[in-house]
């Protein structure tokens, strides 16, 4: 329990310093909203899996890695060259792809926690 705790505050964490630092102007880009939006979202899900009992402990925390590695490298990717390029935020936006499949595939795989 205070692994799952850790981990979610540690990602939680890494959530604010990705959306600290890739607070641009008021004027920033589309992509680089929908970036910021769709990782925000994403957290949404994976705590409401663990709420409802939709998924697993151990499901909870291989996502949360994963969102996680996300985060790292769209820090790495603002920090480069002071910004998030089309090409990254495209290169990102594919990996969020594959982890929006994953809680789904995760939370709707019959397995509860309960």
């Amino acid at each position: 329990m205070k692994r799952t705790i850790s981990l979610a505050l540690a990602v939680a964490l890494l959530s604010g310093v990705t959306l600290i630092v890739g607070a641009d102007s008021a004027e920033a880009k589309p992509w680089k909203k929908r970036v910021n939006h769709r990782q925000h979202h994403q957290q949404k899900r994976l705590a409401q899996g663990m709420k409802d009992g939709s998924l697993t402990k151990k499901e909870y925390c291989g996502l949360q890695k994963q969102q996680a590695k996300l985060n790292r490298m769209e820090t790495k990717m603002r920090l480069s060259d002071g910004g998030l390029s089309k090409k990254e935020a495209a290169r990102l936006e594919k990996s969020q792809d594959r982890l929006s499949k994953n809680i789904y595939k995760q939370k709707h795989d019959d397995q509860n926690r309960n």
